[in-house]
């Protein structure tokens, strides 16, 4: 199972995701957002719903894009990624306030402060070589694996 936001230049921005049960990956495009540049995007998670925003900002994020359910366990996997879509053109891609955060103090805490949904911050430093610090909050406990690429400009969260 995965859930994404994803941005195309050609094509704007647009939700994909793979539902319980189902082989078909189902998409979204979100027409309404525009492929301008620069654009903040975003994935929220609560239990097994996704949310998908966009920005112009990074701060005002408004209501979601599109809301789904995907079954996912504590295992969740979180990458980037970047493409120019052709063969034989390269481009120039930069990803930042990447945020990830672990703020959660004690799993069963009845700490009202603890995350309620699946957030990723901005990265620091940025640009970052040879390393970055990468903060994210989970609203469950579980294992954590983050990947950054550079083939195609997408934000995904898969089981």
């Amino acid at each position: 199972s995965f859930g994404s936001i994803m941005l195309s230049t050609r094509l704007g921005v647009y939700t994909k995701w793979r539902e319980p049960g189902s082989n078909s990956v189902l998409a979204a495009l979100h027409s309404q957002v525009g492929s301008s540049l620069p654009k903040w995007l975003k994935v929220a998670r609560i239990g097994n719903e996704l949310f998908t925003y966009t920005s112009e900002d990074g701060v005002d994020w408004g209501a979601p894009l599109k809301q789904v359910t995907v079954e996912m366990d504590s295992d969740v996997l979180i990458g980037l990624a970047a493409s120019s879509g052709s063969t034989t053109s390269l481009m120039k891609v930069e990803f930042s306030d990447i945020i990830v955060s672990d703020t959660v103090t004690s799993v069963g805490s009845s700490n009202s402060n603890l995350p309620k949904i699946f957030q990723l911050y901005q990265n620091h430093p940025n640009p970052f070589n040879p390393s970055t610090t990468i903060q994210y909050d989970l609203a469950n406990s579980g294992k954590v694996s983050l990947s950054v690429y550079d083939v195609f400009m997408m934000f995904l969260v898969a089981k």
